[in-house]
């Protein structure tokens, strides 16, 4: 699978998917809904600033979770 990460907010991919012989069927799919940014932190965990003196951030490097609960893996 291609990395999410490059498209646009609200990209939508069929995953995996199914259909019976009598007509029902399943499928998997992932939407990306938005994108969370994080501080960019020097080697002792201080912000590191731009030419502006404004904080840098990039977007965070996190694994997917439930949107339903919440769930982390």
């Amino acid at each position: 699978m291609s990395t999410i990460k490059g498209k646009l907010h609200g990209y939508r991919a069929q995953i995996l998917g199914q259909r019976t012989a009598t007509g029902s069927s399943w499928s998997l799919w992932v939407e990306k809904t938005g994108t969370e940014m994080e501080p960019v932190l020097d080697d002792d965990g201080n912000p590191v600033l731009d030419d502006n003196g404004e904080p840098k951030t990039r977007p965070a490097a996190r694994t997917g979770h439930c949107t339903r609960c919440g769930h982390s893996p």
